[in-house]
């Protein structure tokens, strides 16, 4: 990819040194219109999709890295206090929803064993992404919550934002699986990785949404770890 870039780079500084090498030249008025246009409407725009195509090829791979290596680490049981790393992922959070008038909400989340550096990471992303998915239509709200059910420790991260289709509903969690719908940064792996991170914990993620009113992104995680952790 470097190469390519590079590569690149000399293609565009070639392209500069050959109009200044042009206007040297004793060429017609015809033939200097000519030139020009197929500089500035062909080889130049050219040079510019290619840029931009490796740009995106780069973050592409730099995405998939991440995803690679995302829990690559052996799982660190310990009993967390959900509430205090929930509590921690709004406060590093507050300034990006305060930027678009939106609301973190912070609910009683229980305790549960799982691998705090992994569980934060979920829900960085759970709380990114509800962000960066408002609604323009209304004031934003985003609730983290959580309570303990049937064997099981459960962790939501509530919005109010776009919402989703169904058919959409599962293909978010694939790779590069997004939905289009509004302009936003990312390559489409921030869910890819909550579901690989909770599966590593014994764990499910699952998204329940109508479409333009909002989601919930839950999290299912078994009340004791293997090895019967007590």
């Amino acid at each position: 990819m470097l190469n390519f870039q590079g590569f690149l780079r000399r293609l565009s500084d070639a392209c500069t040194a050959l109009g200044a090498y042009a206007r040297e030249w004793d060429l017609t008025a015809e033939q200097r219109q000519a030139f020009d246009h197929l500089v500035e409407n062909k080889v130049q725009p050219s040079i510019q999709i290619l840029e931009r195509n490796a740009r995106r090829m780069e973050r592409l791979l730099a995405a998939l890295l991440e995803l690679s290596r995302a829990g690559r680490e052996p799982v660190h049981w310990a009993r967390v206090d959900a509430t205090e790393a929930a509590r921690e992922v709004v406060e590093e959070l507050c300034s990006e929803a305060a930027g678009k008038s939106a609301t973190l909400r912070l609910d009683a989340l229980p305790e549960l064993w799982v691998d705090p550096n992994r569980l934060r990471q979920i829900l960085r992303h759970l709380a990114g992404n509800a962000l960066k998915f408002l609604s323009a239509d209304r004031p934003g709200e985003i609730t983290l919550g959580g309570l303990a059910q049937d064997g099981e420790v459960v962790i939501w991260v509530r919005d109010n934002g776009i919402g989703l289709r169904p058919q959409d509903q599962e293909r978010i969690f694939l790779p590069f699986g997004r939905v289009q719908e509004i302009e936003t940064p990312g390559e489409g792996i921030g869910l890819a990785t909550v579901r690989k991170l909770a599966g590593q914990q014994g764990g499910r993620a699952w998204v329940e949404s109508t479409h333009r009113l909002g989601s919930t992104f839950y999290l299912a995680f078994p009340a004791q770890p293997p090895g019967n952790k007590t």
